[in-house]
């Protein structure tokens, strides 16, 4: 589907597409083109959507998007716009969380992640590790990412 929505008279930076309805959604598709037609004079943003919902608004991590590099300007000077490329994504905003942890040896903890970390953001003091037995937190001297 193609969400078109009319920004003339928004302020800026106010369009929530994961609560708001496009003011003109596309459903026809002729091979890899979409045509859009009868689009008022406005500036207008085009996003096209795998709408899994099918409920007109964008869910995060469920529906693929895409967006225009720039909002579209129609006018009566220039009416047509073509050769606009999208590539569909999924939006992933779950953080990363531990899955595992297995004591590999008395000093070596390995840690398993349900995706990859980026391990270049973070310092040891990220992390914390309890001795449950002895109530104690045991000291981090450093991580490294597996070979």
């Amino acid at each position: 589907m193609i969400f078109a929505y009319q920004l003339d008279g928004l302020k800026p930076d106010t369009l929530n597409p994961m609560t708001q309805n496009p003011t003109i959604y596309h459903t026809k598709r002729q091979t890899q083109a979409i045509l859009l037609t009868h689009l008022a004079f406005a500036t207008t943003e085009c996003s096209p959507v795998r709408d899994e919902l099918r409920n007109l608004v964008y869910a995060p991590e469920t529906d693929a998007m895409s967006t225009a590099p720039s909002d579209i300007r129609l006018d009566e000077v220039d009416s047509l716009r073509s050769e606009t490329k999208f590539q569909l994504s999924v939006e992933d905003t779950t953080a990363p969380r531990l899955v595992a942890a297995v004591s590999k040896d008395n000093s070596h903890v390995e840690l398993e992640f349900s995706e990859s970390i980026d391990l270049t953001t973070l310092a040891s003091a990220a992390f914390s590790i309890s001795d449950t037995g002895r109530i104690r937190n045991v000291h981090i001297v450093d991580f490294f990412p597996p070979l």
